[in-house]
């Protein structure tokens, strides 16, 4: 009877044809033949020596056809008898085998055209189940195995690349490369394409256009094309690696980098996923990360890396994950035209820049610290703890403000660390956004901020209500840059925004300083993982600007431990205030006082009395307190 896959028996077919059935579900034999030889099922049963595996066929066939396809949705046991099968542990307890009586007497023909119209029904849906199902696997199919390839738009002389077949049908050619070409297209015919090389020479071979994706073109090809550059591209980059490498080894940052490497725990943790190793470990995500942008940079670097390893005294494990960090860190500083040491410093859990704070005191209840003029409580440092969002709504006249508390307190405590310095900044309030946003541009002009005496202003920056994006301006370089976490397209926007802001403001007669033009920062953020760490990456892109270091030395990998740094640092560096007496200056109200009412900028807690506004004032409008409109309007 078992004739091959999918072939059915004839003897079978003729004789429900002689006898007129309509069978409109067919077991082919080659699923049984399947069933029988089915090892995943017959494994958990049989004896260590498998000697016994006939004893359970019984049972495997039994459970393979009372189990509902994934295909068809239906068990095999349902589409042949029209019922479930009913198991020994659904019997009643007081089942005792009998045989029940006859039933009473029924209409046969009823019940036959009954059966005979609930399976025709059943079989519709069992079709349509199975082309769903069908549709469904081939997308599957293009998605995965067409991957980087679906692409069917060509057009003569473009530049492709073709899927070498010889490699994927067979096992034969593992050295070989996946695609060949590259190549031109010659003609295109249908979903056949003829191409032909370099020199015009045309392939007898045709290729599907299934099988061909575009070709990217580096810079460095580019440049060979252009500039009518006789050696490859290929050979320029290994010329540069090449020459880059002996650079840092001439000028002893390779025996500086290797040695840092081997103080660092570059062992790839156990049982962990590569979606594990973005948060966990800063190595093995770093290789991830960079191999993702510059796949064959990292290739070729380790390859030429390996001569300076030989005489490493590890074991070739290790070996491998020394030369793969090596050649990432020098790809990634190549590509920043940074010093690979500075780079490296993304490998260490806590970057060389960050201080070295104490693990920080619980707050008491009710406890409130003042730290870069907010104040912070208990609850404004549990946004701090891993997966929450650096925010605190307050909702003002039917509209949501997001004062960042946590935000506004850090990049006040580094306003003042550095002002302390020759490296000033200047942190708009979090406010002038929503001002912005809503149209009032010229609303708050700043006249009393002297823009020059900066070499950063920095902005936080609220997107919908649920992401947070850093604006950062360079008054030196009179340079302006956006980062965002999730490289969106809203930096344009703002950048425009400030340009508007900044031409209004260079026009008013009562301001002497005239900043501009200015330029587009290309500088960008490292990327975001997850759906919680804007605000963090806010912050942390802060950190490493002041700091004079490039903002890709954090990254996602570092997000749980600077959470835990920023509440040290402000708990370690607020001080403990008064809970009878409020924000404003010279506050002596001890007494026991009821009326308080919150700025929308600052985020200040002011008695009404202090702040001469009524109750009723408070509630209705959006109340901005005297320091604020004493600093920015």
């Amino acid at each position: 009877m078992f004739k091959g896959q999918g072939h059915c028996c004839i003897s079978i077919l003729k004789f429900v044809n002689d006898l007129e059935i309509i069978h409109c579900i067919t077991v082919t034999s080659f699923i049984l033949y399947k069933l029988l030889i089915n090892e995943i099922t017959l494994r958990k049963m049989v004896n260590e020596h498998q000697t016994d595996w006939d004893n359970f066929i019984d049972g495997a066939l039994f459970s393979q056809r009372t189990k509902p396809h994934s295909s068809t949705k239906f068990s095999p046991f349902y589409l042949l008898y029209g019922r479930e099968a009913v198991y020994p542990s659904q019997l009643p307890k007081d089942f005792c085998g009998d045989i029940p009586k006859e039933p009473e007497k029924m209409d046969i023909e009823a019940h036959v055209s009954e059966q005979i119209q609930k399976k025709i029904n059943t079989a519709k849906v069992v079709k349509d189940n199975i082309s769903t199902a069908h549709k469904k696997q081939q997308r599957d199919y293009e998605k995965r195995v067409k991957k980087g390839r679906q692409h069917n738009d060509f057009k003569v002389d473009d530049k492709v690349l073709a899927l070498n077949t010889k490699k994927t049908s067979t096992r034969k050619g593992n050295l070989e490369s996946n695609y060949l070409g590259p190549y031109f297209v010659e003609s295109i015919k249908g979903k056949t394409a003829i191409l032909r090389t370099k020199t015009n020479e045309v392939l007898k071979k045709k290729f599907s256009v299934d099988n061909l994706k575009v070709f990217k073109t580096s810079l460095v090809d580019e440049i060979c094309e252009t500039e009518g550059y006789q050696k490859s591209a290929d050979t320029m980059r290994s010329e540069t690696a090449d020459q880059y490498i002996r650079d840092i080894s001439d000028s002893g940052c390779l025996q500086d980098l290797i040695k840092l490497i081997l103080k660092l725990q570059h062992s790839k943790p156990k049982n962990s996923t590569s979606l594990q190793l973005l948060y966990d470990c800063p190595q093995q995500s770093f290789i991830q990360e960079v191999s993702e942008d510059a796949e064959e940079d990292v290739e070729l670097y380790a390859t030429k890396l390996l001569p300076y390893l030989r005489n490493l005294p590890v074991n070739l494990s290790q070996k491998t994950t020394m030369t793969m960090l090596l050649a990432s860190v020098c790809v990634k500083a190549s590509k920043l035209f940074e010093n690979v040491l500075r780079i490296a410093e993304t490998l260490k859990e806590k970057p060389g820049h960050l201080q070295d704070i104490n693990e920080s005191r619980p707050l008491e209840r009710n406890e409130r610290l003042v730290v870069g003029g907010e104040t912070l409580e208990e609850e404004d440092l549990t946004t701090l703890q891993e997966g929450q969002w650096l925010n605190d709504k307050k909702k003002f006249c039917n509209a949501v403000f997001f004062i960042l508390k946590v935000i506004n307190a850090y990049l006040g405590l580094l306003k003042k660390e550095c002002n302390i310095t020759e490296l000033n900044i200047f942190v708009l309030p979090s406010y002038t956004a929503v001002l912005w946003q809503n149209g009032n541009l010229f609303q708050w002009m700043f006249k009393k901020v002297k823009f020059s005496l900066y070499r950063f202003i920095m902005m936080p920056i609220n997107i919908n209500d649920n992401h947070w994006i850093l604006m950062v301006v360079n008054v030196k370089e009179l340079s302006v840059t956006v980062l965002d976490s999730m490289n969106g397209q809203k930096a344009e926007n703002w950048i425009s925004l400030w340009r508007k802001f900044m031409e209004k403001r260079n026009s008013l007669e009562d301001i002497s300083e005239k900043l501009g033009p200015w330029v587009e920062n290309p500088l960008l953020s490292s990327k975001q993982r997850d759906g919680n760490s804007c605000g963090v990456f806010a912050l942390m892109n802060a950190e490493c600007l002041v700091h004079g270091v490039h903002i890709s030395i954090m990254r996602q990998v570092h997000c749980r431990a600077f959470r835990q740094y920023v509440k040290d640092r402000l708990i370690t560096s607020g001080s403990t205030k008064d809970e009878k007496l409020c924000d404003m200056p010279g506050c002596c109200l001890r007494a026991r006082v009821t009326r308080w009412v919150q700025c929308c900028v600052c985020g200040r807690w002011l008695h009404t009395k202090c702040c001469g506004v009524s109750v009723k004032a408070a509630l209705e409008e959006e109340f901005v307190c005297c320091i604020c409109q004493a600093v920015y309007s």
